[in-house]
């Protein structure tokens, strides 16, 4: 029976080795690419609920299949910021990874969010400015 055991031990350590080494998630590089995803019509729909709701400015789509997260903030004078993100569970490196992006305006940051973009009882932007300094002021936590 140790014997057994031994070599579910041994197993379970192979394959979570195999997994780690063989990891194919997304990258931040990643990122970029997947915000030319969002469409004119999931603008359309995310910003409806945005709308619908008195307290969410920031909303984002299900996980696409390949495990990143596209959603859009909207800025109180009506700007929309695109964003794509990748969760340190399933990206590359273990890290996590937002980038936003507007006409204009584009922003990489590291290791901000858990699994999902939330800027918790952050008041809404005023503007794009304001949502860099947003950011900043995450970034500094």
């Amino acid at each position: 029976m140790k014997k057994i055991k031994t070599l579910f031990v041994i197993a379970l350590f192979l394959l979570f080795s195999f997994i780690c080494v063989f990891n194919t998630g997304p990258s931040k590089d990643d990122l970029p690419v997947a915000i030319k995803k969002i469409s004119l019509q999931d603008i359309t729909t995310l910003t409806r609920r945005i709308n619908k709701s008195s307290k969410d400015w920031c909303v984002s789509k299900e996980f696409q299949d390949d495990d990143i997260d596209l959603g859009i903030v909207q800025c109180k004078d009506g700007n929309i910021i695109k964003f794509a993100f990748v969760s340190h569970h399933v990206s590359q490196d273990r890290n996590s990874y937002a980038y936003f992006e507007k006409t204009g305006y584009s922003r990489s940051i590291q290791g901000i969010f858990c699994c999902e973009v939330e800027f918790g009882f952050s008041g809404q932007p005023d503007d794009i400015k304001q949502f860099d300094i947003l950011l900043d002021s995450c970034e500094k936590k």
